[in-house]
């Protein structure tokens, strides 16, 4: 017989999957971005660009995706476009509100997107609203002689990778908004306004988030390595040994190299056969002047803090037992003042290889300021020396008291996307959004446009987690976000973990 969570899980799952198929059947989303669905109001004095379309018959232009710039180089007048634009120019008050099915949610940075063209002299006041009723400014956009918005028919400057360009405005304090209302500001020559379409802030990865994890504040990225620093070598997991900037999240993120946390990174299965472990460490190793004066930096967007009278940084490493390491800290990765060693010792820990350690250091009042950057030196260059480091953090772990601490330090629940302790529909309807995406590295179909300016991107799915480019709705992280996920969703649903709510069960 089955036990009633069972019958209530798939109860849920049952639910949400309808639930997410209404939500899929919206031609709003598409593409990982949210677009308008329908008309909510429009004033007189709309029109295509060149006015063979007016008021409503115009404003479905701007539903759903962009589609008027056929070949995709950010200029609107070729001769194979489409003139499916919306708006005004000549003389006239003018407005339009657009509704979306799903909410536009409030996210970090930029939340919402709008792909437009205009006159030197344009202008349009942009207004939002949960229930149509009350609105509140947004922000503005203007055009400017010689800028884009500016030049009539440019959406965007055609750039090298070919990337699409919308202007974009944040929220500030508003959220869940289901309204938005464009408004002319200015009339006259040169103050020309057409809309191709308005929908969220299309996502993409950022290591400037700041990576607390359960209360610790781990490392985010890799700024300098030498060219000998490697992985210790073991088969599988990894790939490679020397490592690149596609497998530098080796070091970044939470521990992750010892899979069974017993502190031994290299342990094997109860036959002693296949390694349990995986070899997501990176370090050095070797002796002679080749592998002399190795070092990581590494950095941490969310400084670290020096605490009274408690260790401030923690690192995870192994070791042989002649290695030694110096270790430096900067507030601004130029000037480095040195915090102490790591050494280890015959017959201890560290020294004993493939046994972790976890080496602490007091900053001791040395900094005025946060520290952003570590680096690890090597002092010893011989046989039994090697030294391989598995991760660097905040060494005091922060419990949250209040929601927004929860967010910060990161205590959310899986399933909370909306960072409010507790989950719901807001959650759900951030889901529908990311339902499909995908970035898993290793295959093509995937969106990988986040990764082009940066230049790089991590190895595998793992690395991708590792390094703070995963998707938040990829529950369970295996880089897809689908049913599976949708598995957790419903195991979570209506699960809240407010500190300063008595109902919700803290999980901290």
């Amino acid at each position: 017989m089955k036990s009633t969570n069972t019958y209530k899980n798939i109860g849920l799952v049952s639910l949400v999957l309808c639930m997410l198929s209404a939500g899929l059947a919206n031609a709003g989303l598409v593409g990982g971005q949210n677009w308008a669905d329908s008309l909510a109001a429009w004033s007189g004095n709309i029109q295509n660009y060149n006015g063979t379309a007016t008021d409503a018959d115009a404003l479905v232009y701007v539903l759903s995706p962009p589609n008027s710039d056929v070949d995709g180089n950010g200029y609107a007048w070729d001769a194979d476009d489409n003139d499916y634009v919306a708006g005004w120019k000549g003389t006239g008050d003018a407005s339009f509100t657009l509704y979306f099915e799903v909410a536009l949610l409030n996210i970090d940075g930029d939340d919402i997107a709008v792909k437009v063209y205009g006159g030197a002299t344009c202008k349009s006041d942009v207004y939002g609203s949960v229930d149509g009723s009350s609105f509140e400014l947004i922000g503005s956009i203007s055009g400017a002689k010689g800028h884009i918005p500016g030049k009539q028919g440019f959406f965007h400057e055609p750039d090298a990778n070919g990337l699409d360009r919308y202007v974009t405005l944040d929220f500030g304090i508003l959220d869940n908004l289901h309204y938005i209302r464009f408004e002319r500001v200015v009339s006259g020559q040169g103050s020309g306004m057409f809309f191709d379409a308005v929908g969220s802030v299309p996502e993409s990865a950022d290591l400037t988030g700041g990576a607390y994890v359960k209360g610790q504040n781990w490392a985010d990225r890799v700024v300098s390595f030498t060219p000998r620093i490697q992985r210790f070598g073991k088969p599988g997991c990894t790939g490679g040994v020397f490592m690149d900037p596609n497998t530098a999240w080796w070091v970044l993120g939470p521990n992750d190299c010892d899979q069974n946390g017993d502190m031994d990174a290299w342990s094997t299965d109860e036959h002693g056969q296949e390694t349990i472990d995986c070899d997501y460490v990176a370090g050095w190793k070797g002796g002679g002047a080749l592998n002399e004066d190795q070092e990581i930096i590494v950095w941490f967007d969310i400084g670290l803090q020096d605490y009274e009278d408690a260790d401030d940084l923690v690192i995870r490493l192994h070791c042989g037992y002649k290695a030694r390491a110096s270790i430096w800290a900067s507030v601004d990765g130029n000037d480095f003042a040195k915090i102490g060693e790591i050494a280890g010792r015959d017959g201890g820990v560290p020294g004993t290889p493939g046994m972790l350690y976890d080496a602490c250091f007091d900053f001791d009042g040395l900094f005025d300021e946060e520290v952003h950057y570590i680096k690890v030196h090597r002092e010893t260059a011989a046989p039994d020396t090697g030294m391989f480091f598995d991760s660097f953090a905040s060494a005091v772990v922060v419990e949250p008291n209040t929601c927004d601490d929860v967010t910060y330090y990161g205590w959310n629940l899986r399933s909370d996307l909306h960072r409010d302790c507790r989950i719901d529909f807001l959650d759900y309807a951030r889901f529908t959004v990311d339902f499909t995406k995908c970035n898993d590295p290793n295959n093509p179909d995937c969106d990988f446009s986040a990764f082009i300016d940066l230049g790089y991107r991590p190895s595998t799915c793992h690395g991708m987690w590792q390094s703070g480019f995963g998707i938040d709705s990829d529950l369970n992280r295996d880089c897809y976000v689908d049913l599976l996920d949708l598995v957790v969703f419903a195991d979570e649903w209506l699960k809240c973990n407010n500190p300063q709510d008595g109902r919700c069960q803290c999980n901290w």
